[in-house]
């Protein structure tokens, strides 16, 4: 699955995942990627910060409630598409 969080300010900012990540004490990003991570995605995040990189992979220590995760299922949309990129088509160059 395709997840583009740094196109993606709307994902990066979604207030319920906000809070998600504040019940954690970990940042929206490392929600997303641990969702991704407890459902079996692997994700390739990219940052050209060293302090993100290192949030990046500080993912582990933790295990996202069911009740989180159906809360991020939640907020797919009925496309899977972000600012109608279609994946047959868009490119990321």
């Amino acid at each position: 699955a395709w997840s583009p969080l740094g196109r993606a300010s709307e994902v990066i900012n979604d207030k319920e995942i906000g809070k998600i990540a504040e019940k954690y004490n970990k940042t929206i990003p490392q929600i997303i990627l641990k969702w991704h991570v407890q459902n079996g995605i692997v994700p390739i995040p990219k940052s050209t910060s060293n302090e993100r990189q290192l949030q990046n992979l500080d993912v582990f220590d933790f295990y996202l409630e069911s009740e989180d995760l159906h809360a991020i299922d939640g907020l797919t949309k009925a496309d899977g598409r972000l600012k109608d990129q279609d994946p047959a088509t868009y490119e990321e160059f």
